[in-house]
């Protein structure tokens, strides 16, 4: 909703929130830990910080890539 409303730095904070939590369960290489750099991801595109979203989107495609394969449409998702 925040990232909707275009509150950017407050819907960063909730995705490193849930990064972190995701983290704690799951280890560094989880599923959802590669869903929450996507969206931290997108996040830093949309407030025009391209670098940080860079980077952000190679962490998720690496997570994806290795958790599922590179042909996974989930590890697609982060492609694009």
């Amino acid at each position: 909703l925040e990232r909707a409303a275009g509150r950017f730095r407050s819907a960063l904070d909730y995705y490193r929130q849930a990064l972190e939590a995701h983290e704690k369960t799951e280890g560094s290489g989880g599923l959802s830990v590669g869903r929450d750099w996507l969206f931290i991801g997108r996040a830093h595109a949309e407030e025009g910080r391209f670098r940080k979203a860079d980077a952000a989107f190679k962490r998720s495609v690496s997570i994806r890539e290795n958790a599922l394969g590179p042909e996974h449409p989930d590890a697609a998702e982060s492609w694009a």
